[in-house]
């Protein structure tokens, strides 16, 4: 009985099979071998079954049980022929695509895998087979044998997060921009329309919340788009004069590698700037690499007293206040981001590899060795960037902090500080030339292939800042009882002003600048000594701390300080 039943269908398996051979259609593809083309046979079922259902059973089905019913229908077959699944960290670790992963997070450890062609799929039969036909699990692969026939990998990051999301791959003319399409009320008087369940699908900038706000406007305000051409136009017509000013400091500081370090810096952020070279002294850090771009006289004064190569040019700077910001994103804050753009660009366009570094940062270590080591697997990135820590959609999908960053010097990163150069009148809308700066950086890593790496503040300890003292209690803790080994830098970003900056460097035991010193311009410093050289009178060779707030890091217990934050619990 078992024979006669094997035997009935074995003939019926080959019956089936020659019936759908007599109605294939033989076609030829192409396919690129290393550098040549190979011709391969291939053909395309016109049966009705076939076309509804991706086939019927075969020999294999008859005998395993398993199903040879493909998981999409012929309808997708130029377009989508399988799936599989990798784990995310393990595909991270191999394409390495540049932004934050935050490897952290559970419910999103996987990736998923589309293939259009059967050829793009693992060689391993077994593999091939789970990776086309249904209605089995989708298969775990590893990077390698989900990749291993790709010619082409597209890779898109998605937000994992609880919102009703939907995804419409259309096949036809390519492209590698994402339409956001939203629902809300598109009535043109309505500055801010929100999300609107009951409302039709409309058309969307990826920036829009739900709230309605659109984080990316163009500029609505004419003065913003006249002083962005009048910077651009007065720094450009500089431009020769201040590269004759600065290649004599530049070839004084460039490293072995052509690498140097820049910085900016108006009167009103002085403080912080000799309390980074203070602390710098102290651990045995040589400032040489450093070139400040001063926006004012009394910055600049300050900087040579500092033993800083500096560099001041009024013509340039003159519409660029000299008072600190009051708060992050205000005009003061905007305007000082010009410098911080035109600084950089000035020493790219003459070749030099740039470190640009805000002043309210320390140094633990020489960070130039970190990105010059061509050890590391990330030495290879083009623009290399500490982690802000915001997941704002206007910092997607790099969140890279924009006060410190590593370019290399090549055509893509020349070519980037070009068109960055003539986004002033962006940065002055947003008021943040971070916004600007990773929105740019997003368009060039599509369209040059422009490397880009940031280095996660969830996964890394490399670079460590405001997120992290403000957001990682525990981090903190081991960090300030110096079990943290790897930060090479500290940087007091994410702090509304300048005075909160020094109070929360002072009780982190970060704060080398006497009392003195503090609030005062060079010649007020020294006029009641002989001593010009600033770093001998302000610099203590000790940290100078003291509590302010109870419920912030601090090197010690500050429990008897208040709060800064309504009902803020003590920090030990």
């Amino acid at each position: 009985f078992v024979f006669q039943t094997l035997y009935s269908t074995l003939v019926q398996c080959l019956l089936d099979h020659h019936q759908q051979q007599q109605e294939e259609e033989e076609i030829t593809t192409y396919k690129r071998e290393g550098n040549g083309i190979r011709v391969r046979r291939g053909t395309i079922s016109q049966n009705n079954n076939n076309k509804q259902n991706g086939g019927g059973g075969g020999l294999f089905s008859s005998f395993t049980g398993k199903s040879s019913q493909k998981r999409l229908p012929q309808t997708m077959k130029r377009f989508v022929e399988g799936m599989g699944r990798v784990k995310k960290r393990d595909f991270i670790e191999k394409f390495d695509t540049g932004g934050p992963m935050d490897l952290r997070k559970h419910g999103n450890d996987e990736i998923l895998m589309l293939y259009n062609r059967r050829d793009a799929m693992p060689s391993d039969r077994a593999l091939a087979q789970q990776v086309e036909m249904g209605p089995n699990d989708i298969p775990l692969l590893s990077p390698e044998e989900a990749t291993e026939n790709c010619q082409y990998l597209h890779i898109l990051n998605q937000a994992a997060d609880n919102k009703q999301r939907c995804f419409a791959y259309i096949p036809g003319y390519e492209s590698m921009i994402v339409q956001n399409w939203m629902r809300f009320d598109d009535d043109p008087k309505k500055h801010w329309a929100p999300l609107d369940t009951t409302a039709p699908l409309h058309l969307a900038s990826r920036a829009k919340l739900d709230k309605g706000k659109e984080e990316f406007e163009p500029p609505a305000r004419k003065r913003f788009i006249e002083m962005g051409r009048e910077f651009v136009v007065q720094y450009l017509s500089r431009l020769k004069q201040a590269h004759d000013y600065l290649r004599p400091l530049a070839n004084a500081a460039a490293t072995d590698e052509n690498s140097v370090v820049v910085m900016v810096c108006n009167h009103g952020q002085s403080e912080l700037l000799m309390n980074f070279v203070c602390a710098a002294k102290s651990r045995g850090l040589s400032t040489n690499p450093i070139i400040l771009f001063a926006t004012d006289k009394e910055t600049d004064d300050l900087a040579k007293s500092l033993g800083l190569k500096s560099y001041y040019d009024e013509e340039t700077f003159e519409k660029l206040p000299s008072k600190a910001a009051q708060s992050y994103g205000d005009l003061t804050f905007a305007l000082m981001m010009m410098a911080k753009i035109y600084s950089v660009h000035s020493l790219v366009s003459m070749g030099y590899n740039v470190l640009f570094q805000d002043v309210d940062m320390i140094w633990y270590k020489n960070p130039l060795t970190f990105f010059e080591d061509t050890s590391l697997p990330t030495y290879d990135f083009d623009m290399h960037f500490q982690d802000d820590g915001s997941r704002q959609v206007r910092f997607a999908p790099y969140s890279a902090n924009s006060g410190f960053y590593y370019i290399r010097n090549n055509l893509r990163t020349q070519n980037f500080m070009e068109s960055f150069v003539m986004s002033s009148h962006l940065v002055l809308t947003t008021k943040s030339h971070q916004q600007s700066m990773i929105q740019l950086l997003n368009e060039h890593s599509s369209l040059y292939a422009l490397k880009v790496k940031v280095y996660s503040n969830r996964d890394t300890d490399y670079f460590p800042g405001g997120y992290h003292y403000h957001m990682e209690k525990a981090w903190m803790k081991d960090f300030l009882k110096g079990e943290k080994e790897d930060p090479l830098i500290f940087h007091m970003c994410w702090t509304e002003n300048k005075d909160n900056k020094l109070l929360f460097l002072r009780q982190m035991g970060e704060w080398y600048v006497q009392d003195k010193c503090v609030g005062s311009t060079a010649k007020e410093i020294t006029a009641a000594t002989s001593e010009t050289q600033i770093v001998s009178i302000c610099c203590s060779a000790e940290p100078l701390i003291s509590c302010h707030y109870r419920d912030k890091p601090s090197k010690f217990p500050c429990t008897d300080s208040p709060p800064i934050d309504k009902g803020g619990r003590s920090f030990w």
